[in-house]
């Protein structure tokens, strides 16, 4: 616990001494890339293209941080942005991540976050309804 808080702490203080990055400004596609750099493919790690497949790791599963991501890319492409910080925030509750993964992990669903409400205020309906989900669930847990 006491290593997890620390690696919070350094991520923190890195971020404030480097500057933020403007997320309004950045695409969720920008992101994916930025995890994938954070969050390397490792050997053998099956890719979640189908739903029934990527929406598995948002509540749960004990695969490898990269297949996280890469579910996350492709719930992103198929425009399911509540299923990908889903999915961000499973990976976010594991151990032994470095201050630059939980730093990318957070940049990348304030990055989606900013876009469902960019797509939503311009009345995007399905923006609209993924951050409906995204309030039921959050509300659950």
């Amino acid at each position: 616990m006491n290593r997890h808080y620390l690696l919070s702490v350094l991520a923190l203080v890195s971020l404030v001494g480097c500057g933020e990055k403007d997320v309004t400004k950045l695409t969720p596609k920008d992101e994916v890339s930025v995890l994938q750099e954070a969050f390397p493919a490792t050997p053998g790690a099956a890719a979640a293209e189908a739903p029934q497949a990527y929406t598995a790791y948002a509540f749960g599963g004990t695969a490898e941080p990269s297949a996280y991501v890469e579910a996350a890319a492709t719930a992103i492409k198929v425009n399911d942005h509540a299923s990908a910080i889903f999915i961000l925030q499973n990976l976010n509750s594991k151990t032994n991540l470095s201050g630059k993964q939980y730093m990318a992990i957070h940049e990348g669903m304030q990055v989606l976050q900013a876009d469902l409400i960019r797509r939503a205020e311009r009345g995007d309906a399905k923006a609209k309804q993924d951050i409906e989900v995204l309030k039921s669930k959050l509300r659950l847990h």
